[in-house]
């Protein structure tokens, strides 16, 4: 940390769409707590942009685009990863290797092969804190539902049902990555993207929203109701959208639906719905389109019905970028724990695999537990 300032130093590294909107907007919330001292994007109208819709948080930080040259050179306590997935392990190791903290855009891992040098590089900077931006685990009512699913007042917990539309953006990249074909765009539109473009010329899965699918919804059912042990997934021929079921360790038996199909900036098109059927009761937790989670009454099979207020997150409904920014920093100065780690990240990353091989061979395939040194 800045002694002459009391604040920790921050650099964002990659400045496009969802830096600006998630991970600075999240930062300028906590300016008693941080600065930005650096910006770096290979494309500089990024950059500019960042500044411009930041000018009095950011303005005055200096801009590199060469991430190398910023860390080596620009003062900083933590890095914000926000560059293509690709990329993530390459630039979250060299923040951690060059002594920061770092909080980075999901998924860890843009391989198994990543996942598992995650974990290694996790133990060997274990005096450092790396986490993981999963929104959907951060909003105030999906901590409060998760800890209602672990209180037992709902028994065992049978079934779960998870159902998740993303955006599509039609933008495009505003850089194409060497290793990767052009998918013409964030996520693509229903139908339109060939199944080829969602590996690296390797064959290697990309297992990305920025490519396909959202991550999100599979990410919280481990957060919601634990490990899978095995897996069946399939999208129909159709690569915008994806269904599996999961047999989770518990016994509990989970279904999901995952899409990028949403019309963006249109109110209720991005629909999220949980429901959870346990032996004794049933609860619900959903979400519309720029509005809040809302945690609803519960019901016992004895006929009472639990009432509780909605937990909403006052203007922190997208990314929950305030609550993590602030969970991350507590976390730094030992106030909490980070509600998603590196570590447990990299678990999400071993289940898209799984996804992705039973969508390939049409059978249910196992979660493999993660190798965990180098």
């Amino acid at each position: 940390m800045s002694v002459s300032s009391k604040k920790y130093r921050v650099g964002i590294l990659g400045c496009g769409r969802v830096a600006r909107f998630s991970h600075l907007d999240g930062w300028q919330r906590w300016k008693d707590r941080v600065e930005i001292t650096a910006l770096c994007d290979i494309v500089p109208s990024q950059m500019e942009a960042a500044k411009k819709e930041f000018p009095e948080f950011c303005g005055r930080a200096k801009t590199y685009t060469d991430y190398r040259a910023m860390l080596a050179e620009a003062p900083l306590d933590i890095v914000s990863v926000c560059s293509f997935s690709d990329k993530h392990y390459e630039h979250t190791s060299a923040v951690l290797e060059s002594g920061r903290h770092a909080f980075m855009e999901k998924p860890a891992g843009y391989s198994l092969e990543e996942a598992r040098r995650f974990r290694y590089l996790v133990q060997k900077h274990a005096h450092l804190k790396a986490g993981v931006a999963y929104g959907m685990r951060y909003h105030s009512a999906s901590q409060s539902f998760r800890a209602l699913l672990q209180s037992g007042a709902l028994g065992t917990i049978l079934t779960g049902e998870i159902s998740y539309s993303h955006p599509v953006f039609g933008e495009g990249r505003e850089h194409v990555n060497a290793n990767l074909e052009d998918t013409g765009g964030h996520l693509g539109r229903t139908g339109t993207m060939p199944s080829e473009n969602l590996t690296d010329k390797a064959g290697n899965y990309i297992a990305s929203s920025e490519l396909t699918r959202s991550t999100h919804p599979w990410d919280f059912a481990r957060y919601l109701f634990g490990e899978a042990e095995a897996v069946f997934s399939t999208n129909g021929g159709n690569t915008d959208i994806q269904m599996g079921i999961l047999w989770m360790k518990s016994g509990a038996l989970v279904s999901v639906l995952a899409g990028a199909t949403a019309i963006p900036k249109i109110g209720g098109n991005q629909h999220q719905l949980c429901q959870v059927h346990g032996t004794l009761g049933s609860a619900w937790l959903t979400r519309d389109m720029h509005e809040p989670y809302v945690r609803h009454p519960y019901y016992r099979t004895d006929g009472e019905i639990q009432t509780w207020p909605a937990v909403t997150d006052l203007k922190d409904t997208s990314h929950a970028g305030l609550i993590r920014t602030k969970n991350f920093l507590d976390a730094i100065e030992g106030k909490a724990e980070l509600i998603c780690s590196l570590e447990d990240a990299a678990k999400t990353t071993d289940l898209l695999h799984a996804l992705w091989l039973s969508e390939r061979t049409h059978a249910r395939v196992p979660v493999l537990p993660g190798i965990q040194t180098g």
